[in-house]
């Protein structure tokens, strides 16, 4: 990928410590997600009973409408993201129907021209949600990024560090546990983050290492691991 991992949990990290004081939570990940991605604006998108789909936050009113117009035709990258689990993208031009034409009709209707992207936010190989981003601009983000980023915010999302732990036993469920909360403390101190967001930087470092969220703790633990100024001893 163009950008290496390390320096994309350093820019999350960054990015999450300037937002700390932005409630509520999910409102917090929707405009992370749009600044990593440097978009126009952004959305979360969450699953909902039969085949509904509720916007649970937007960072501006064209985010929110291009979501619903999604939820009207039935067809769009959003829908397409929670079936398949893929980041997909459509290009709005002024011409063309693409491969969904009522959408591209109605977007075009809007007055919107540019690039609508949908990333699944992904948990223990379950999408629990999509951030839709849009811009006008052609997006150069590596599609690495956008699947690391859709796994980080996925587990903030379910604000529950325990279930990530994997390759845990039964007997050591609680010592597990309490190592990711300590190494959740370590990380609020290092960058001042809040704790779901501590969680996402350190669900990030084990996607990107190909690892378990208990074996980072314990390298955070152990010092391994600084997430001010992204560290990995041995580097």
């Amino acid at each position: 990928m163009t950008e290496t991992y390390d320096h994309v949990i350093s820019r999350l990290a960054a990015i999450l410590a300037a937002l700390q004081d932005v409630e509520p939570m999910i409102e917090r990940l929707c405009e992370a997600g749009r600044r990593m991605l440097n978009a126009d604006g952004a959305a979360i998108v969450l699953p909902a009973e039969s085949d509904l789909r509720v916007t649970a936050c937007a960072t501006d009113e064209l985010a929110a409408t291009l979501e619903d117009v999604q939820s009207v035709v039935g067809q769009g990258p959003t829908p397409s993201a929670l079936d398949s689990g893929d980041v997909i993208s459509a290009e709005v031009s002024r011409s063309g129907d693409g491969v969904w034409p009522l959408f591209h009709e109605r977007v075009r209707q809007l007055g919107f021209v540019g690039v609508l992207t949908a990333v699944p936010l992904i948990f223990e190989h379950h999408t629990v949600g999509v951030l839709s981003v849009h811009r006008k601009a052609h997006d150069k983000t590596d599609a690495a990024v956008y699947r690391f980023l859709g796994a980080a915010l996925g587990a903030a999302l379910l604000e529950d560090p325990a279930n990530a732990l994997g390759g845990t036993s039964q007997e050591d469920a609680w010592s597990s546990q309490a190592k990711v909360h300590q190494a959740t403390g370590m990380v609020i101190a290092q960058v001042g983050v809040r704790p779901t967001d501590a969680i996402a930087l350190l669900r990030a470092q084990a996607f990107s290492a190909g690892t378990t969220l208990l074996e980072v703790a314990e390298h955070v633990l152990e010092r391994q691991i600084n997430f001010r100024n992204f560290t990995v001893e041995g580097d």
